[in-house]
């Protein structure tokens, strides 16, 4: 019987040799023993963009969404220990209900895995105001091809060991072994935040308002051309979304509307993608510009794609010193 095909959210697809998935790290290490020189590649949402847990015809694919457990949770101090197929919602379910929030929840927070959210360094909507997932990861256990175990880093956030070698496995797509369980820190729960959106007929007017809103401490900035919201709310006007610790008084360039928003409202912005997914196949194309440089960079990749003939669509998340773009 054929193995069925594996695929992630940009479309790419891939039939491996064969499928393993372990109900828990146990399993996985007696796996893994047993078959030595395996070719494998790992997996659990599958919400990535780039093809990063699609396996190719020679390759083993470990599904580690069954290893969900939370082992540990010290509720007082925000410290929680989960394995790597526990979905950021539920993390976020389970850190909420003693006053706690983890700060990094991208917009496929219900199948998006905490150990593809760290071996791909992933981020979210608050990225602007809580960086991304290395800023939250205490210690990481990686397992080895032939089964054997290393602890990385520790349980609180003044370690002296020497090298940061857990930096090393965060955002290495699991090139240097298999993450089996993370040792995360939590942040306060959000404070009451004033939700904005600005919408303009003219895309690059939306940039006059980025400085000011990030000088306003904002939490969240988000940006979307026309053409990419036609996957959403199909609206005919280009839309940038914001939340903010206060109501926003601001000045507005000329020709950009201003309406407050709930946090319901965001997902315009995120319903792109899964409207992209029905679509055609795609890649996510993370491109940075500094803050001053954005609009000027941003037309001339425009002009370089346009020129080169690639379909794109722009609606990203912008990031502490400027933005990344699809």
């Amino acid at each position: 019987m054929t193995n069925p095909s594996i695929t992630d959210c940009s479309g790419l697809t891939g039939t491996p040799q064969s499928i393993f998935q372990p109900c828990n790290v146990g399993e996985l290490q007696a796996y893994l023993r047993s078959q030595p020189n395996l070719s494998l590649r790992i997996g659990g949402g599958r919400t990535g963009v780039s093809g990063g847990a699609v396996p190719d015809a020679h390759e083993t694919y470990i599904d580690l969404s069954r290893c969900n457990g939370i082992s540990w949770y010290d509720k007082g101090g925000g410290v929680i220990i989960a394995e790597a197929g526990v979905t950021m919602q539920s993390l976020q379910d389970e850190v909420s209900s003693e006053g706690w929030q983890f700060p990094v929840i991208p917009g496929s927070k219900d199948k998006a895995t905490v150990g593809g959210m760290i071996a791909c360094n992933g981020g979210g909507p608050l990225s602007l105001k809580y960086g991304k997932m290395a800023q939250w990861v205490l210690g990481v256990e990686i397992m080895q091809p032939n089964g054997e175990t290393h602890q990385l880093g520790s349980y609180c956030t003044k370690v002296s060991e020497g090298c940061d070698w857990k930096s090393l496995i965060i955002g290495a797509e699991g090139t240097l072994g298999i993450i089996t369980h993370a040792i995360l820190k939590c942040a306060p729960a959000l404070p009451a935040l004033h939700y904005q959106r600005f919408a303009s007929d003219d895309f690059f007017q939306l940039f006059e308002l980025i400085p000011n809103l990030v000088k306003a401490d904002s939490y969240l900035i988000e940006i979307a051309e026309q053409q990419a919201l036609q996957f959403s709310s199909k609206v005919s006007e280009n839309v940038l979304w914001a939340a903010l610790p206060s109501a926003w008084s601001g000045s507005l360039p000329k020709g950009v509307r201003s309406t407050e928003a709930k946090v319901s409202d965001l997902a315009e912005r995120f319903d792109i993608g899964y409207g992209l997914q029905g679509y055609k196949a795609f890649l996510d194309l993370d491109v940075c510009f500094p803050l001053k440089h954005a609009a000027s960079a941003l037309h001339e990749l425009q002009d370089w794609l346009d020129g080169n003939g690639f379909e794109h669509r722009i609606a990203r998340v912008t990031g502490l010193v400027g933005w990344q773009w699809i």
